[in-house]
C-alpha cells in the first residue's frame, strides 16, 4: 500500500489491516510505502510533509494526516501485524514497512 493508509483516521487504518490480515496465508506479508514526517532528513522536509495534513484535514476526507511513524507503528501493532523489515530513505522522503500477521 503506497500512501494509501495514511487518507484514513488511526482506528480505520487497524480496520484495514485487520481485513487485509484475514486475506493473507502464513507466508504472506502486507507492504506499506509512507512518507513518515519524523523519518526526514531535513527539518524543512518533515515541516512540508506536516503541512499536508492540513490539505487532508480542509479539502479532503477531514480525518487523514501524515503521521509520525510512531502513531502509524501502534496501529499496525493494534492490528496485530509485527514489522518485520522497515527500509528508511526511499526516494526523497519514503520509508517501506514490511508487515507479518503476529501468531
Amino acid at each position: 500500500m503506497s500512501q494509501f493508509l495514511d487518507c484514513f483516521s488511526e482506528d480505520e487504518i487497524v480496520s484495514i489491516m485487520k481485513r487485509c490480515g484475514q486475506a493473507l496465508n502464513e507466508e504472506g506479508a502486507i507492504y506499506i510505502l509512507e512518507a513518515f514526517w519524523d523519518n526526514q532528513r531535513f527539518e524543512t522536509a518533515a515541516f512540508c510533509i506536516q503541512q499536508l495534513s492540513i490539505y487532508f484535514t480542509a479539502i479532503a476526507n477531514g480525518n487523514s494526516q501524515m503521521y509520525d511513524s510512531r502513531v502509524f507503528k501502534k496501529a499496525i501493532d493494534r492490528a496485530g501485524f509485527d514489522i518485520v523489515e522497515e527500509t528508511s530513505g526511499i526516494g526523497l522522503s519514503h520509508t517501506l514497512l514490511k508487515c507479518k500477521k503476529r501468531k
